[in-house]
């Protein structure tokens, strides 16, 4: 809804839904609010936006807001746009006006001009929120409950360009450092009032080498571990939760610092209570080799399940990952640890699955485990 969609990011694109065959769409429907001609009655769903729309006949800009958001979470980024488009040029209210630019940015960025788009959310980026906020208060006027405050609404507005540059698209080029001068921008130093997303993506940002020229594969900036570091810190110690897993994952294999087991437990644990599939992976490797078992295979089997439902991993972290704890679910069938019974047919099944994650893993784990190490 539009209540989080400051959190969207720019680059993701909505779900459109398609009318019936013959059917009008909801923005004709909405359309036929507007102007008092209903083309049908609406449906149920449809009727929680009637009160809306009588009150965007007036020409009252919140409405007119409110409106062009329900509308995107309708899949109709068109309308929508049409009636935020309203808002951004006639509305008078500081904050309504930005967060009716933040959405027109997204929209047509998504949908229609990703130029104009970007254009929009960098102004929504420039916008001085400590300025807005300190007004807002000293006015003693709340901002209405279905708008962003300015500073939440500005460093997301920060991400979402740094994540185009950094990504680039057609019409932008990628740009390393202007991803990371919008990325700080959205962090605000690391306080709780900056973009966790911002801050995790620095964390990220710093942990490998950095190619300065976009065009020259060899030229690169070596990583920086001790920002890193400093960044996954931060965004855990707000509730970023692959921050804790990559906080946990720096400790256990002490990338910038020093090894430190207990603070890598310490991470670990917090992310795989969250949910975590690639921090219950390595605590399941932290167990086996403790000769937990039980806890092996209850750490491990979250991640079977996730496979087992057909779901994919999002990158090399989580192939790894996912291939880990399916080897290590295997290797407790194989040996009869950890699980009901032994099953050497349920062993090689899972095996096989580990090996289509990462086949190098596997066979560096068979290996350990020839050796007698596993």
């Amino acid at each position: 809804t539009h209540a989080h969609a400051h959190a969207r990011s720019v680059t993701h694109s909505l779900t459109h839904v398609s009318p019936g065959m013959g059917e009008p769409s909801i923005a004709e429907v909405v359309d036929g609010w507007v102007t008092a001609a209903p083309v049908r009655d609406p449906t149920d769903d449809e009727a929680e936006l009637h009160e809306t729309s009588l009150r965007a006949q007036t020409g009252e800009h919140i409405a007119l807001f409110k409106l062009g958001c329900a509308l995107i979470g309708l899949g109709e980024p068109t309308a929508a746009t049409k009636y935020l488009e309203m808002v951004v040029a006639e509305a008078s209210v500081a904050l309504l006006s930005l967060n009716a630019k933040f959405q027109l940015g997204v929209l047509l960025f998504d949908f229609q001009d990703q130029e104009r788009g970007l254009a929009l959310m960098e102004e929504v980026a420039a916008t001085d929120a400590d300025h807005m906020e300190r007004r807002i208060v000293a006015t003693g006027s709340a901002a209405p409950d279905d708008l962003c405050l300015p500073i939440e609404l500005v460093t997301s507005a920060q991400f979402n360009v740094g994540r185009v540059y950094f990504e680039g698209c057609p019409t932008v080029r990628i740009d390393f450092k202007k991803a990371e001068h919008w990325w700080k921008l959205a962090a605000r130093e690391g306080t709780a009032a900056g973009s966790q997303q911002a801050q995790n993506r620095l964390g990220h940002f710093y942990s490998l080498p950095r190619r300065i020229d976009p065009d020259d594969p060899l030229a690169l900036e070596p990583e920086n571990l001790k920002e890193s570091l400093f960044w996954h810190t931060t965004a855990a110690k707000h509730g970023f939760v692959d921050s804790m897993t990559q906080l946990g994952l720096i400790y256990k294999h002490g990338k910038g610092t020093k090894v430190n087991t207990g603070e890598a437990l310490k991470w670990l644990k917090a992310a795989a209570e969250a949910g975590d599939l690639v921090a219950r992976a390595h605590l399941a490797d932290h167990y086996f080799k403790l000769k937990l078992y039980n806890k092996a295979s209850q750490a491990a089997q979250s991640v079977e399940e996730l496979v087992a439902s057909g779901a994919e991993p999002n990158d090399q972290q989580e192939r790894t990952a996912w291939a880990m704890a399916l080897w290590y679910l295997g290797r407790c069938h194989e040996r009869g640890v950890g699980v009901d019974q032994k099953s050497q047919a349920e062993a090689i099944r899972l095996f096989k699955a580990a090996a289509k994650h990462d086949k190098n893993l596997v066979a560096e784990l068979q290996g350990l485990a020839i050796r007698g190490g596993l």
